[in-house]
């Protein structure tokens, strides 16, 4: 195994020691621990060079426990931020208004910070009216708590219940690896005349209107919220509306194309290297398209939320960007992987705790490994005695297939672990969805270049523009009305899933096997872990 997966691996040990030990949260128990593997360290290899062992391999060796011990502080830390007392909240507490209220059955749910009384809560507000419809972020609101509830002591307290409280204790720690320090419930709550009719920027404020321009094109309740969902990665329309979109989609075995990834973000990155004429440039100045793409990447990531899966694809991107406008080379696909989650997880620990950041890397990593063996299929299909269209086509089906059943069987076990089914017409279904998602996603990109122009310029009043506008609007509701009526068309099955509750020991046994059949497979030279020169 390379220096860099070595070291990852080391830093995730050292993060889930810190998770299975919740109660140690101390800076000097920390401290104790870190000098003690230190020790260790220094042991194993004095007891390797007494018994003359080649001892070349040291600094390897204390890097991988240094590299552990940092993982398990540094997630430590976190662990102390959510469960450090910060005293008693005061009758009326001022707070900012972090995201945008979802209706619930009784009240509407916000995300708040609170600053020096718990930082970011969920606040649950009572209202007769849709009243907290209208927060946006930024806006300060006073609240008086009738009841607040701090979610650490709360997962302790669920599980010392037992097995009947185990389907609240899921929610609990969403909230707590989300770093949500408490809950409350507010029935008093008003708003800061001072702040009314300033205005704050935030990419919230942003998506909300980019996502209003959608209205324009006439699209029904449920297609624009998976529009919104698929561009712009909001997805409250799709839970406030009550319409089990999600559930269809995850039924057909689609629901990766409602979330924000790099299949989406792979689109964008291929318009934009287009769009900067990136091939055009000198070895010279090939720095500067690159730059603008990672510019318009992160800024794009930015407005969509930064969801976990989306800021791993955009790392990614970023890293091959610099190796293309800096060496002017390729970058490995699996040392950009490595090293995006490594500056994920050190920039939060929690992510390891995360779903969409479990699913995004596990399938990244399978599709990555499957790399050369893909590339020597395609290479065998160019070699045949076939027309260049057929040839093409085949590549095309062959590849959505393999990657699909490679995506699937590596997130199996997280999903049946999570959701408790798999879906079995997912290969089948990602066929046809993966190339109306990805005419879907240039569409609406094209929509939005000729929306700017004509908003920055006087083009957008001129009829060519406005036609060319239309038959692009139009091509949009049809791949979206085409993706409902396929996702239906699976999902309508009565075998399409399989039950499949995993325990946290059934799901590690599955992914056992599946790395014994990846060493098999490498040690027998047909699947080598290699890419081609």
């Amino acid at each position: 195994m390379a220096p860099l997966p070595r070291i990852l691996v080391a830093f995730i040990i050292g993060i889930l020691l810190a998770c299975c030990t919740p109660k140690v949260f101390g800076q000097q128990y920390a401290l104790i621990v870190s000098f003690a593997t230190l020790l260790l360290a220094y042991l194993v290899l004095v007891f390797l060079d007494k018994r003359g062992r080649k001892t070349h391999h040291a600094f390897g060796i204390t890097a991988l426990f240094f590299t552990m011990v940092l993982g398990f502080v540094r997630a430590g830390f976190s662990h102390h931020q959510m469960c450090r007392d910060y005293g008693k909240p005061p009758r009326t507490m001022v707070a900012t208004v972090v995201d945008y209220a979802v209706e619930k059955e009784e009240s509407y749910a916000t995300l708040i910070d609170c600053g020096k009384y718990g930082g970011r809560q969920m606040a649950y507000l009572w209202s007769s009216n849709d009243r907290p419809m209208r927060l946006e972020p930024g806006d300060v609101i006073h609240l008086q708590p009738r009841q607040r509830k701090v979610v650490a002591d709360e997962m302790r307290e669920m599980e010392q219940r037992g097995d009947q409280q185990r389907k609240f204790l899921g929610y609990q720690k969403y909230l707590y690896y989300s770093h949500i320090y408490a809950t409350l419930y507010a029935s008093k709550w008003w708003t800061d005349k001072k702040q009314d009719g300033q205005k704050h920027f935030t990419w919230g404020k942003l998506r909300k209107k980019v996502a209003q321009q959608y209205r324009s094109l006439n699209l029904p309740s449920e297609e624009e919220a998976i529009l919104t969902a698929m561009t712009l990665g909001d997805k409250r329309a799709l839970k406030q509306r009550g319409m089990h979109i999600s559930t269809r989609y995850s039924r057909a075995g689609v629901s990766h194309v409602l979330a924000l990834s790099g299949f989406h973000l792979t689109i964008i990155y291929a318009l934009l290297d287009i769009l900067f004429l990136s091939s055009f440039y000198r070895r010279k100045y090939k720095w500067i398209p690159h730059l603008m793409v990672i510019l318009c990447i992160w800024a794009y990531t930015l407005l969509a939320g930064t969801p976990p899966s989306l800021v791993r694809a955009a790392l990614m991107c970023s890293l091959i960007c610099l190796a293309k406008g800096i060496y002017g080379g390729k970058q490995s696909g699996l040392d950009a992987l490595v090293l995006s989650a490594f500056i994920m997880l050190i920039f939060d620990p929690f992510y390891i705790m995360n779903i969409s950041f479990q699913l995004s890397y596990a399938s990244m990593l399978a599709i990555t490994v499957c790399t050369p063996s893909l590339s020597r299929m395609q290479t065998r299909i160019n070699k045949a005695n076939l027309p260049m269209i057929a040839k093409k086509t085949i590549s095309y089906i062959l590849g959505i297939i393999l990657i699909s059943a490679i995506a699937t069987i590596s997130t199996a076990g997280i999903v049946a672990y999570h959701f408790s089914s798999i879906s079995l017409v997912g290969i089948a279904t990602n066929i046809c969805i993966s190339m109306l998602a990805s005419v879907l996603m240039t569409a609406a990109v094209v929509w939005w270049g000729i929306r700017t122009i004509g908003a920055v310029t006087t083009l957008g009043q001129t009829p060519i523009v406005q036609t060319i506008e239309g038959w692009v609007g139009d091509c949009i509701k049809w791949l979206l009305k085409s993706m409902n009526q396929t996702v239906d068309y699976f999902a309508s099955f009565s075998q399409a899933t399989l039950n499949w509750n995993a325990s946290l020991i059934e799901a590690i046994l599955y992914y056992m096997i599946l790395a014994t059949w990846a060493f098999w497979l490498y040690n027998h030279s047909a699947f080598p872990l290699k890419y081609p020169k």
